[in-house]
C-alpha cells in the first residue's frame, strides 16, 4: 500500500509540473502583442523593413560584398532586397528564426 501511495503521489506531482509549464507557455503565447517576446531591435535596419507585412523580423542579413543587398527572416517567410531594403521580395513561405552566413 505504502508504494501504491509513492506512486501515486510522484504521478500526481508530475503531471501538476507539466499542466504548469502548459498553462505558463500559453499565457505567453496567448498575448503575442508583447513586443519584448518576439522583437529584436537592429540599429541598421530601414523603414520599409519594419513596415513589411506589419511584423517585426528575427533575421536580418548586409550582403557585405554589395551592401544594397538585404535578407529579412521571419515568422511569414524569407524576403529578399536589392535596392537598399526600399522594396522586398518573399522568397520563402517557411518560418525562418535566423540566419547564418557562410
Amino acid at each position: 500500500m505504502v508504494k501504491l501511495f509513492k506512486v501515486h503521489k510522484f504521478s500526481g506531482l508530475a503531471a501538476g509540473a507539466l499542466l504548469l509549464l502548459l498553462a505558463v507557455t500559453g499565457f505567453f503565447l496567448d498575448h503575442d502583442k508583447w513586443r519584448f517576446l518576439y522583437s529584436f531591435t537592429f540599429s541598421s535596419s530601414s523603414d520599409a523593413l519594419l513596415k513589411k507585412e506589419q511584423r517585426l523580423f528575427e533575421g536580418y542579413f548586409i550582403d557585405p560584398l554589395n551592401t544594397l543587398h538585404k535578407i529579412a527572416c521571419g515568422k511569414r517567410g524569407i524576403f529578399e532586397s536589392f535596392d537598399n531594403g526600399n522594396s522586398f521580395t518573399k522568397i520563402s513561405d517557411w518560418a525562418w528564426l535566423a540566419l547564418r552566413y557562410d
